[in-house]
């Protein structure tokens, strides 16, 4: 796993998933489920989604001190909350 340098607290789970992601498809090719594939894949976005806007509505209520032992600024903190949920 990669942290990302936008973000130096996010750990980047995006290679693991895509190889997860990879097995399952083929997975679900083979046994003609695809659908079941298609539906759990939408519901773990939406699930990233939520918890991605309730960490970014918590970071934005963080003191300073708190910011300032996770190594951020408030300025960081304000660019990373003021981010749409969809973005990483």
């Amino acid at each position: 796993m990669n942290i990302t340098n936008n973000a130096p607290y996010c750990i980047d789970t995006k290679p693991v998933l895509l190889r997860f992601g990879a097995v399952l498809t083929m997975a679900a090719r083979a046994t003609g489920l695809w659908f079941v594939l298609a539906i759990t894949s939408a519901f773990n976005v939406l699930v990233a989604w939520q918890t991605r806007a309730t960490q970014r509505r918590q970071l934005a209520d963080q003191s300073a001190h708190i910011l300032r032992d996770m190594g951020m600024t408030r300025g960081d903190a304000i660019r990373e909350s003021g981010k749409p949920f969809w973005r990483v």
